[in-house]
């Protein structure tokens, strides 16, 4: 992520390492924001990307909890950084959108692609090739398969999401608008 240092030393002296300072309490806290997220999902309303969020809060809740019970800490630490950095300027855009400035809302949508695409899509991509690297031994090889698997789900994910950023890019490009329509309540699912 710019820095000196390579990931694959995230694992050294696996599965006995000296943890960060409070890096335990850090994972639970970010552990218990995917648990938060994923029920409230679940009893909230339905949106358009329900299904996409549902497998998002989902993997994300078994990861955290997959680092932590494997003592995993720093990877987790590391990805978890990677992951929700990008969280920050989401919320921002939500906020600005609703607004009456559509320049700016735009400005820090093209910020917030740029920190999405070097975080999300690129330095998860790094992160996941490390692990494959330089895999730790979790016990049995499908433990370590299942984590990249997920990984890679969420990395699919990502960009998907990309994807669609670039399609409000365009509409914007065209229309002029800046409305979010994946946040929109689905209004044509039967009740049974």
């Amino acid at each position: 992520m710019g820095g000196h240092g390579d990931l694959i030393h995230t694992f050294d002296g696996y599965p006995y390492q000296t943890h960060a300072y409070q890096l335990k309490e850090c994972l639970l806290i970010l552990m218990g924001y995917h648990v938060g997220s994923l029920i409230n999902h679940g009893i909230g309303a339905r949106r358009t990307d329900f299904l996409e969020m549902a497998l998002h809060h989902s993997v994300s809740v078994f990861l955290y909890g997959g680092c932590y019970l494997y003592n995993a800490w720093e990877i987790g630490g590391v990805i978890a950084l990677i992951h929700d950095i990008a969280d920050i300027t989401t919320s921002m855009i939500k906020v600005i959108a609703e607004t009456d400035y559509k320049y700016t809302t735009v400005v820090l949508f093209l910020f917030h692609m740029g920190l999405w695409a070097y975080t999300r899509n690129y330095g998860l991509y790094v992160a996941i090739c490390k692990i494959l690297e330089a895999p730790p031994d979790f016990g049995i090889p499908f433990n370590l398969h299942m984590y990249v698997f997920l990984l890679s789900c969420l990395l699919l994910l990502h960009y998907w999401w990309f994807y669609l950023f670039l399609k409000h890019l365009w509409k914007f490009i065209k229309k002029g608008t800046t409305e979010n329509t994946m946040d929109k309540v689905q209004t044509d699912v039967k009740k049974v």
